[in-house]
């Protein structure tokens, strides 16, 4: 870990040092353990925590976070999600969250852009997009989604059909137009 702020540009006692801040600010209890510990010994939140303790070694304008809390429990990403949300204030560092997970999405960001086949198709305002989608894909994520007396328990939840295009295919126009479904 400390290798991350050396190639920060220093000294190797100061890396330590610099390390064993961050691992306490990234609410680590133990910090000397971890640092000689293998990542293998380490907890999924650990590891995770770890991982964002490099990322911010070099004091990063942008934090570039790609599916952050995927295995990790329900209690643990409520954990990391809250610390990525403090360390984004304290720190003044912008955050690019990239994730499947919607609910995360909607928690942690101001704007979302929703990309199908590697390209984007909406962009906006969390809020408007997640109220007023424009995209008939991202009208199909939402409605994928449990809400309010709509669950897995209740009644099936909606799926879009077909599959996406070969990365090799020509296409004009709106990549999605074969998946299509009118917005209700």
């Amino acid at each position: 870990m400390s290798e991350a702020f050396e190639a920060a540009g220093v000294t190797r006692d100061e890396a330590i040092t610099r390390t064993l801040d961050m691992l306490k600010r990234v609410r680590i209890a133990s910090p000397e353990r971890v640092m000689e510990s293998y990542p293998h010994q380490l907890s999924g939140g650990m590891q995770q925590r770890v991982v964002i303790t490099m990322a911010l070694a070099s004091n990063p304008a942008l934090l570039i976070l790609d599916e952050p809390t995927t295995g990790l429990d329900a209690t643990v990403e409520a954990e990391v999600l809250d610390l990525i949300a403090q360390l984004r204030e304290e720190l003044g560092t912008a955050v690019l969250f990239i994730s499947h997970n919607l609910a995360v999405i909607g928690r942690m960001c101001e704007r979302v852009g929703v990309l199908y086949a590697g390209k984007l198709v909406e962009e906006g305002a969390t809020e408007d997009v997640f109220t007023r989608p424009r995209h008939p894909y991202t009208v199909g994520l939402l409605r994928c989604l449990p809400t309010l007396g709509r669950s897995k328990d209740t009644q099936r939840l909606d799926t879009i059909a077909g599959s996406l295009p070969l990365p090799s295919s020509v296409t004009q126009g709106c990549l999605y137009a074969e998946r299509c479904r009118p917005i209700a």
